[in-house]
């Protein structure tokens, strides 16, 4: 016989918001905050730029990006805002 998997976070939550008759948005807008802990990172380390993740740079210190992927994604935002701002501007 299969072992049954207890249900996750979210299904539990949603599960409790439905024996309260309520949306889930609704239920979970009354439950208290989580406080969130600030990271603490180790010395010589950044957080970066785009994703936020704590990452040690390598060669150079002025490095703002984890890895080229963040800082490829991070440049492809900045160029998608320019061009709004710049077909904004024109009309």
């Amino acid at each position: 016989m299969a072992k049954q998997k207890q249900p996750d976070k979210l299904s539990q939550d949603a599960a409790a918001a439905l024996a309260a008759n309520m949306s889930y948005g609704k239920w979970k807008g009354l439950q208290p905050l989580v406080k969130i802990e600030k990271l603490e990172i180790p010395e010589g380390w950044k957080l970066c730029a785009f994703c936020g993740k704590p990452f040690k740079p390598k060669a150079k210190s002025n490095q703002k990006y984890c890895d080229s992927v963040c800082g490829n994604r991070a440049r492809a935002e900045r160029d998608r805002q320019k061009a709004r701002s710049h077909k904004r501007d024109c009309t």
